[in-house]
């Protein structure tokens, strides 16, 4: 753990911060002294985490917790609006939270993963709720010279075939991260992609872990990061470049 602490007095909003990914934020950016606002559709899973922050010393002047389900749009006005009451400002937003599937629908075959259902579902989980978030946020960042990470996927780039729509909306997001840092760049707030990757397929053979995500996460929203602008990170352990070996007569003899 650093002893510098690089987020002392900012507030850090980290959506799907239930679990996984987005718990390790939320844990790394409260250790270096930012106010976390965490977020999840399970209160469970999300007392947890706040039970996570209290072990580290985090109490509830520095916490906000909610509750809600992105793809309904009321949501994200919440998120914002209760984070300005509580703490008047808004320096991260670390849009994490995602779908792979409407609930009740599998990547399996014949489960409708194809349907126009699956496909609403997902784009109001994870593109609609995003740009609702940036457009409500990117005022108040850019008075506090504040930025935006985006975790996207790898899949973006090399679409699995078993999740069509996912892949092709964080390719979207991919995109719009890069046209809204254009928009935004200039008035002094950085937006960023975060291009994770934490499964097989990869160069160094292995799983990657939520430590190792979080704290490029953390390097983007960081003042070290300055310089960084409208830039797709992967962090996929070059997964994105993993060949794909051929014999002479040009058959694929791996396949992913």
């Amino acid at each position: 753990m650093s002893s510098v602490k690089r987020f002392v007095d900012s507030v850090v909003i980290i959506t799907g911060s239930s679990a996984g990914i987005g718990r390790q934020t939320a844990l790394e950016f409260a250790r270096e002294g930012a106010s976390v606002v965490i977020h999840g559709q399970c209160r469970e899973r999300l007392e947890e985490t706040e039970k996570l922050l209290n072990k580290e010393g985090i109490g509830p002047k520095r916490i906000l917790s909610i509750i809600g389900q992105l793809e309904r749009e009321e949501v994200p006005k919440q998120i914002l609006e209760q984070t300005l009451d509580k703490f008047g400002k808004i320096d991260v937003l670390v849009n994490n939270a995602a779908a792979g599937c409407k609930p009740g629908i599998t990547f399996k075959a014949g489960s409708d993963a194809n349907s126009l259902a699956n496909l609403d579902y997902l784009f109001a989980v994870n593109l609609r709720s995003v740009v609702q978030l940036l457009e409500g946020a990117l005022p108040y960042l850019e008075a506090t010279k504040g930025n935006v990470v985006n975790i996207s996927t790898s899949g973006a780039l090399r679409p699995l075939r078993s999740a069509a729509f996912y892949c092709a909306l964080k390719s979207a997001l991919n995109t719009l991260t890069e046209s809204y840092a254009q928009i935004w760049g200039p008035k002094g707030v950085r937006i960023n992609n975060h291009k994770k990757w934490v499964e097989s397929a990869t160069l160094m053979g292995r799983y990657g872990n939520v430590e190792e995500v979080a704290a490029v996460i953390k390097f983007l929203a960081s003042k070290e990061a300055s310089f960084v602008c409208g830039a797709n990170w992967l962090v996929d352990a070059g997964m994105a470049i993993k060949a794909i070996p051929v014999d002479i007569s040009g058959e694929i003899i791996w396949k992913n």
